[in-house]
């Protein structure tokens, strides 16, 4: 039992509370306590709780972990919302969740303990074709052909017996550690997501491919389809350089960046990769263009900019690289059809100038 101390003077009463109340307070269940002290309710987001009233709230995992992003404020607890968005001070705090008998108040309740059971990983089972991965991929996404091939001939990519595409991460022996599927349908809206038991700290990343890799630099980005873009827009400008030296283009040329996915916007897998391969020593990030995209890269640059050289590379086209990719395709492509028009239509005229002649 904690022994408690009260304090009497200027006609106020001051309680000095005991290492293990405040303990105790701080590891009141937050979802609990924004439920019953500001009405709010949460959806379970992966491995976080959204709230359904302001969106930009997350709570993460542990049930006591915050952070509001329209806000600009985070905490690690009930006690830190007490005093960063009430204002009180921190004995004012504390004497909101704690009663006078030294017990958390029966209106809020203490954050369950959290058994994290690991899962046994398998890989989703493949299709013998990977014609619905494929046509999504270079069709819809717009990702060059030679890259996928490249992906789907080494394990990297493969489609599944849902015709979903699935990405595939491997540990340092080469053993397939993650997996991130996404559907080839485009009428159905569901976001990728990782399969069960997989450990994120070996996420979809290209490194290495070639002698002649930049082994010192790695391209980060959200999601492969946004890495393969990338390595697509390198492709592209390799096709631009052949043409106008009149050379055989390079299709290789995309493997000589590393690159790599975070599935998301944690720096889970970045920090596990720079353990794994001790030579990068510049970090381009190359996440969306919106809040979330933001966020992360303020955290990651404020993590890691003491030990590592940090560019961002924000998109030029729509929120991430495959709209930017997309984007510039398709006006490239109407351009290209616009000079065929019109290359047709100075033929006919100078044929019926010939004809009338």
């Amino acid at each position: 039992m904690a022994i408690r101390r009260e304090y009497i003077g200027s006609g106020k009463k001051f309680i000095r509370y005991s290492p293990e109340e405040m303990a105790d307070a701080r590891q009141t269940d937050m979802l609990d306590f924004l439920s019953r002290k500001e009405g709010f309710t949460f959806i379970k987001v992966g491995s976080v709780y959204q709230c359904k009233e302001r969106d930009s709230l997350i709570v993460q995992g542990d049930r006591q972990r915050w952070y509001w992003n329209s806000q600009e404020l985070k905490g690690l607890n009930c006690i830190d919302w007490l005093m960063k968005i009430d204002g009180m001070d921190l004995r004012e705090a504390f004497e909101t969740i704690i009663d006078l008998s030294g017990n958390i108040k029966t209106e809020f309740v203490k954050a369950p303990e959290i058994k994290d059971e690991p899962k046994e990983f398998h890989l989703p089972p493949k299709s013998e074709t990977y014609r619905n991965a494929a046509a999504y991929l270079t069709k819809t996404r717009m990702i060059d052909s030679h890259i996928v091939s490249y992906c789907i001939k080494n394990s990297y990519i493969y489609q599944d017996q849902y015709k979903n595409v699935v990405f595939v991460g491997f540990d340092d022996k080469n053993e397939a550690k993650f997996a991130e599927s996404k559907v080839t349908n485009t009428f159905y809206k569901r976001k990728p997501k990782n399969v069960s038991g997989s450990q994120k700290e070996y996420s979809f990343n290209l490194t290495y491919l070639t002698p002649e890799s930049n082994k010192d630099t790695v391209y980060v980005f959200e999601a492969p389809v946004d890495l393969l873009s990338h390595a697509t827009m390198y492709v592209i400008s390799e096709k631009k350089r052949a043409e106008r030296l009149g050379q055989k283009p390079d299709y290789d040329v995309w493997k000589k960046q590393n690159r790599l996915s975070l599935s998301g916007t944690s720096d889970v897998a970045l920090q596990s990769y720079l353990q794994r391969y001790p030579e990068i020593k510049n970090i381009v990030l190359c996440l969306d263009n919106d809040e979330a995209g933001r966020n992360g890269i303020a955290k990651i640059n404020e993590k890691y900019a003491d030990r590592y050289n940090i560019t961002v590379h924000i998109p030029k086209l729509g929120k991430d690289y495959n709209e930017t990719l997309v984007s510039y395709l398709t006006v490239a492509e109407k351009a290209t059809e616009q000079r065929t028009v019109d290359n047709s239509e100075e033929v006919a005229v100078t044929n019926t100038t010939q004809r009338s002649r």
